[in-house]
């Protein structure tokens, strides 16, 4: 059995040992439907073009998953499952600002950024999850013990893949929110999307 857990912060996925992930998220504000964000969560101060014709706020974003695999072999064939998963969603208040001009208007754009956020964890803990792996020994004689490793090897290989699609997805979903409610300023637009994120955090599968 092994374990693998990946920290993305929108430009980076980190890779390393599970027992490190709760540590670099100590400090974070994780998503809670009970507990919105509030300006005392910005701690950072802001830089010096921050205004509200621009961005009067940015939130930073991580997701922290981790994933327990595990393999046996019968004969030549192995297959491996997940068998423990875990993702969080979270925000680095060290890292988030705001701006002395900051209203609540931008204080609920930063939310749905949050609330976007927690659809793509969902996303990934539904996809990553259940995915499982069937491996065929190519070395003749290989061992069930080596047979078993290499399934492992190769579920833990989709594992990243397919967080790499869904941290991409999401990337790209939180960008276009910004650029279409022009950083909330639009609120016709902001709306629009806050009704597109509430449908999607019920059915995360329509993401994009």
């Amino acid at each position: 059995m092994r374990r693998v857990w990946a920290l993305g912060i929108f430009l980076a996925v980190v890779l390393g040992f599970a027992a490190a992930a709760a540590d670099l998220l100590s400090g974070y504000v994780c998503w809670s439907v009970d507990r919105p964000l509030t300006w005392g969560d910005f701690r950072a101060t802001p830089p010096s073009w921050a205004e509200p014709a621009n961005s009067a706020a940015q939130i930073h974003l991580a997701l922290s998953w981790s994933a327990s695999i595990g393999a046996h072999a019968v004969g030549s064939v192995a297959t491996a499952t997940v068998t423990a998963f875990t993702v969080v969603n979270a925000m680095d208040p060290a890292l988030s600002w705001k701006s002395p001009l900051a209203t609540l208007a931008n204080l609920r754009h930063e939310q749905f950024h949050f609330n976007l956020h927690e659809v793509y964890r969902r996303l990934a803990e539904m996809t990553l999850a259940p995915l499982t792996m069937t491996y065929q020994a190519v070395t003749p004689n290989a061992s069930a013990q080596d047979t078993a490793d290499a399934c492992e090897k190769a579920l833990n290989d989709l594992l990243l893949a397919t967080w790499d699609t869904i941290d991409a997805r999401a990337k790209a979903a939180l960008a276009a929110y910004d650029s279409e409610t022009r950083h909330g300023l639009d609120a016709e637009a902001q709306a629009m999307w806050e009704t597109r994120i509430t449908s999607l955090l019920a059915d995360p599968a329509a993401a994009p």
